[in-house]
């Protein structure tokens, strides 16, 4: 395999363009097209991420919550392990006035400081 790259590169170096043969899974998988990373913003952005169904955050937070929705978190959270496929949106659904997205930064914030008063004691 290691002979196939060398002689390719010396034909390039010679000026031949000889197209390259694929002879591994390895180097096909390179080459999907699923591997290409495409950078979108705006209108193109949006129009992606609503054909895939991802939700805008516009803050980094999960906002402010009252004791009954952490509470409704929590429950959920135990009811909903993480084998359910779409976890998240089960827990939203649960928690009262809260999105998918608020609840799974909830949980990070949560687990962080959890995290962080652990790492104290």
């Amino acid at each position: 395999m290691a002979s196939m790259r060398l002689k390719s590169q010396d034909d390039l170096k010679n000026g031949k363009k000889n197209k390259a043969e694929i002879t591994c899974e390895a180097d096909t998988r390179q080459m999907a097209f699923t591997d290409v990373n495409v950078n979108l913003s705006g209108k193109a952005a949006d129009q992606m991420n609503a054909a895939l169904g991802v939700a805008k955050v516009a803050a980094t937070t999960s906002g402010s919550w009252n004791e009954e929705q952490e509470l409704a978190l929590v429950k959920a959270m135990k009811q909903y392990g993480k084998d359910v496929e779409d976890r998240w949106l089960s827990v939203s659904e649960v928690v009262p006035g809260k999105t998918k997205a608020q609840c799974f930064l909830r949980f990070k914030e949560l687990r962080e400081t959890f995290r962080a008063e652990k790492g104290t004691k």
